[in-house]
């Protein structure tokens, strides 16, 4: 309920109101919740999911809003039948202090009162003893040396003198890791591996090599040994996916109709997207055409009827699917269906049905403006001798992706089909980059922030020395964070290098790639910097202090600052080598 008249309310005789969730596990429902007017109150009221815990939210209407006391943000737990929170609701709300509180000191000493609130609850739970402790590490420096000694005696008593299973040892890593001692965490994590072939820890550990494997014999013992040690059903499913794509480069039609009867049965709700892959991978074969043409129409089938938003995980194999607004599922799920008829019309283009691949090809970009269904589309231009109108497809995909160099050479082929020659081809795609960068520009001017960057004094450079932030007023800033374990992270580097070495000379731009110190010691980070040639400047994010004011929520996060200290731009993730031209766009912003 919500009263306007009250003297805390900050929004009075509000026409509409809106309930909008900051932090929140009840991943089924949308943002926000139109409330309805009661009397003198407004209301709004929905069925609680068995597995949520907490919530925090705040009311908005006519572009006022009220986010209670000092817009720290009102919350509810979820309670028992006892009348107290459920178990994990205190680790909720610690998960949404981040973006609640602009000052790290006072979300950090918010953080210490919820791990003494859980431990009142669960004396037993040693786990957030030694996270009671290490938050208070950083708001009592003081006293450091002394907590640090009362967490390993913990440790001593609770999880090392009883690690003789795979179990023990794997809680122990855990305990290591809390206390940010990476270096004990993984030697043991280490031992467990090798004491314990099969189970948990090897069995992920493994998975993470399969990704990095060539394709051998070594790679399919691998996956065979995953697919019987590992008891999760996703991890199965995903593994018969990665065992068709194997059978698929070895040419074994039967190992392939194998696995992929056993997608079929996944559970996985976007099950459309294994389907057409296998439909896809039939067709490559040539002479299983009708094999792929059946894949691609179950794909198609298997489109979902509802709105299928993003999977949240609520125990280790369960899952469900999160609210996603009608207007985007739609999009989504058109856009499934343009990707799997955009299958459907290569496969009849090898069955040599012309007719009928253009049909479905051109439903296909109705529905959805995808690549694969222009990329099929622009093919069969070119098989029915048509190389003007592929030209101008692959123009049109070039527009987005102006460093893909398939399609540049594709764009080539096309542009000599129908010109006789090559001649004036290089003159012309130069307008390419032209125009992608007037219309990025436009692009990005629109979403151009002016947020105060928050403060990196927390910073250090690998020997541990503060930074001198003097030295980045008046400049432009690039800030990346990044972590050791992060894939993305580590790819994006080339790039950021080739970025580093292009600005190195002006001294208005400072590159600075920041370890967000939330897994990785120093130490880990100068282990991983010797075994690479990268030269941009590297820091070390002391506690994890700037990563929680920027409100990095996942890794890789580049923010763009100006020379008047505010933040201009955020980017999360990787997309591949486009990133150069768009920070070089950015930065000329």
């Amino acid at each position: 309920h919500y009263n306007p008249s009250s003297e805390r309310a900050n929004i009075s005789n509000p026409n509409d109101l809106t309930l909008v969730f900051g932090h929140s596990n009840f991943y089924e429902l949308p943002d926000k919740l139109d409330m309805k007017q009661q009397g003198d109150r407004w209301a709004v009221s929905w069925n609680v999911p068995d597995y949520a815990e907490f919530a925090s939210f705040y009311f908005k209407s006519d572009g006022k809003t009220d986010k209670g006391i000092n817009d720290h943000l009102y919350e509810t737990y979820v309670y028992n039948k006892n009348g107290a929170p459920v178990d994990g609701a205190y680790r909720q709300k610690v998960f949404s202090l981040r973006k609640r509180y602009q000052n790290p000191t006072k979300a950090d000493s918010v953080r210490v009162e919820l791990y003494k609130k859980q431990l009142e609850a669960n004396p037993d739970d040693k786990f957030t003893e030694l996270q009671l402790l290490n938050a208070r590490i950083g708001l009592e420096p003081s006293k450091k040396e002394q907590l640090q000694k009362e967490a390993y005696q913990v440790i001593e008593e609770n999880f090392k003198q009883n690690s003789d299973s795979e179990e023990s040892l794997s809680k122990l890593v855990r305990a290591y890791r809390i206390m940010r001692d990476n270096p004990k965490a993984d030697s043991i994590r280490k031992k467990a591996i090798e004491e314990y072939p099969t189970g948990r820890m090897a069995i992920r550990d493994l998975r993470g090599k399969v990704r990095d494997m060539e394709h051998s014999p070594e790679m399919l013992d691998a996956l065979l040994k995953i697919l019987e040690h590992t008891e999760s059903e996703i991890t199965r499913t995903n593994t018969y996916e990665q065992l068709f794509d194997y059978y698929k480069k070895e040419g074994d039609t039967e190992k392939m109709v194998q696995y992929a009867k056993k997608i079929e049965m996944s559970i996985w709700p976007w099950k459309v997207n294994q389907l057409n892959s296998i439909a896809h991978g039939f067709a490559e074969q040539g002479d299983r055409l009708e094999l792929a043409l059946s894949y691609a129409e179950k794909a198609l089938a298997a489109v979902p009827k509802k709105a299928v938003g993003p999977v949240r995980f609520i125990s280790k194999d369960e899952f469900v699917v999160g609210h996603v607004e009608d207007s985007v599922a739609t999009k989504e799920r058109n856009e499934d269906k343009s990707r799997v008829m955009a299958t459907l019309g290569s496969i009849q283009m090898k069955m040599d049905q012309l007719n009928k691949a253009e049909e479905t090809l051109q439903q296909a970009l109705k529905l959805g403006d995808t690549r694969s269904s222009k990329k099929n589309m622009a093919q069969l231009y070119m098989n029915t001798d048509r190389p003007k109108k592929a030209f101008d497809i692959y123009w049109d995909i070039l527009m987005d992706e102006p460093t893909n160099k398939e399609f540049k050479e594709k764009l080539r082929e096309s542009y000599i089909a129908y010109n006789g020659s090559e001649k004036g081809f290089n003159k012309k795609t130069q307008k390419i980059d032209k125009a992608w960068k007037k219309r990025m520009r436009k692009k990005y001017k629109k979403e151009r922030l002016n947020k105060k960057a928050p403060s990196l004094d927390h910073l250090t450079d690998l020997d541990g020395n503060k930074i001198d932030t003097r030295t980045l007023d008046d400049k432009i800033v690039i800030i990346d964070f990044w972590a050791t374990w992060c894939g993305p992270c580590i790819d994006s580097f080339p790039h950021f290098q080739n970025m580093y070495e292009k600005y190195q000379k002006n001294s208005d731009v400072k590159f600075m790639i920041v370890n967000a110190g939330n897994t990785d010691s120093i130490e880990d980070i100068q282990k991983w910097k010797e075994g690479n040639e990268y030269t941009f400047p590297m820091y070390y994010d002391v506690n994890s202090k700037a990563m929680k004011a920027f409100g990095v929520r996942g890794l890789p996060t580049t923010y763009i600052l100006g020379n008047d200290g505010n933040i201009k731009f955020k980017k999360m993730g990787f997309e591949g080598p486009i990133m150069e031209k768009k920070m070089e766009l950015n930065i000329e912003i």
